[in-house]
């Protein structure tokens, strides 16, 4: 597939095969669910420039994130909006990445895999806009124009975010990926 011009707030899934990664694709697929294959998620702010919250949110090419790669448009987005997305996106930038916000995903992620469900316990306790994950980075950036992908921005997982775009064929279109 060839690379369009990618504009921002699209978005780009990832699928690691690090620990880290495998860990969370293990927490995010829920009971009878099939495998994960987005575990982070990172977007647009600009023709190459990606904003990722990983130790810290940082913004840089799209080069640099990892394969194997998916870019997710939603086609019904205006420009104003697209503005408004990436600059909460950056607002972002240089802040530290909150790691107890993983616990609160991994604690209903033990919840549902024992009673099913897609349980919101441990993760109405991550309300500190401060220290982001990826996913929250993009689920509140979205929030900001009234979009939500399904569950509320602080409950948004990368798993829960693509599944979203994948199943709102109406909104949403994949226009790139690069394998591993």
């Amino acid at each position: 597939m060839t690379a369009p011009g990618f504009l921002p707030a699209d978005l780009v899934f990832t699928s690691p095969t690090s620990f880290f990664g495998n860990g969370i694709g293990w927490a995010t697929r829920g009971k009878g669910e099939g495998a994960t294959w987005a575990k982070h998620v990172g977007g647009f702010v600009g023709s190459d420039q990606v904003v990722e919250s990983l130790w810290r949110t940082v913004q840089h090419p799209l080069s640099e994130v990892s394969v194997p790669l998916q870019v997710w448009r939603h086609i019904s987005l205006t420009d104003w909006d697209r503005a408004v997305i990436a600059t909460k996106a950056r607002s972002y930038v240089g802040a530290p990445y909150g790691g107890a916000k993983i616990i609160t995903h991994l604690g209903d992620a033990l919840l549902g895999k024992l009673f099913g469900g897609n349980p919101y316990v441990f993760r109405r306790l991550a309300h500190r806009d401060d220290y982001p994950i990826c996913s929250w980075t993009w689920a509140w950036s979205f929030a900001e124009i009234g979009y939500l992908f399904g569950v509320e921005p602080r409950a948004a997982q990368p798993d829960d975010m693509h599944d979203w775009c994948a199943s709102h064929p109406d909104h949403w279109t994949k226009i790139y990926e690069a394998a591993a």
